[in-house]
């Protein structure tokens, strides 16, 4: 979990945030108070996914999308990002 926090943290402006996942509640809420400081709970779409996203990724995934809107990076690279751990 300590992963996604680092990744988000790499955006100096968030425009967007999703997470798609299939995590247990507890290593959630743990990765959520991760995020907080850095980008508003309420501002973030939440989802989970189903058996048969589960089926080719595996149960307890977490996807972020992290999209920096019109605004120039620093690091192109970052401009619009997915990550994903299985």
């Amino acid at each position: 979990m300590s992963d996604f926090a680092e990744f988000v943290e790499l955006f100096p402006h968030i425009e967007q945030m999703a997470i798609l996942h299939d995590a247990p509640p507890g290593d959630f809420e743990s990765f959520m108070r991760r995020i907080d400081p850095i980008y508003p709970r309420e501002m973030i779409t939440i989802g989970h996914y189903g058996p048969t996203l589960r089926e080719q990724i595996g149960p307890r995934a977490i996807g972020v999308f992290v999209d920096q809107g019109d605004r120039k990076s620093t690091r192109p690279e970052l401009q619009s990002l997915a990550y994903l751990v299985c």
